[in-house]
């Protein structure tokens, strides 16, 4: 019944079967390196892997809570009122790796912050290349 136009009629060309759809390599390729490049991209990568030749940077020391500071032992201050020999070179290196360029701004930002917490409350007591900056918190 192919001649007529009733119920179930489709016609010649509809029941005919198409050819197959063949990909070309070349589509197979671009979508694999498209996702590839994707996948790449979004990766997480490791803190750890630096460009060859530079040295990793040692993890900044975490800072020191006011129960910390409290806790922390006193000792004898030095006699004079500024650092000497390796207290000296210590505050160098402590003031470069917080960011300051002159060891006074450094020494300035330690006594106001102890000023700051002593006005909380808390007991300050300095560490052992911090104790010629004692006499300072007694001043106003």
């Amino acid at each position: 019944m192919r001649a007529g136009y009733g119920r179930g009629y489709y016609g010649e060309g509809q029941l005919a079967r198409n050819a197959p759809r063949r990909r070309s390599w070349f589509t197979v390729v671009a979508v694999l390196g498209a996702g590839a490049a994707v996948v790449w991209m979004l990766w997480p990568r490791s803190p750890a892997l630096q460009p060859y030749g530079e040295e990793p940077e040692p993890p900044a020391p975490p800072p020191l809570s006011p129960r910390q500071i409290a806790a922390s032992p006193a000792t004898n201050p030095p006699a004079a009122a500024e650092a000497i020999g390796a207290f000296q070179k210590q505050l160098e290196d402590d003031a470069r790796a917080r960011g300051f360029v002159l060891v006074k701004d450094y020494e300035d930002s330690v006594v106001a912050t102890a000023k700051q917490l002593q006005a909380a409350g808390a007991k300050v007591a300095f560490e052992p290349h911090l104790q010629h900056l004692a006499p300072r918190l007694e001043t106003p």
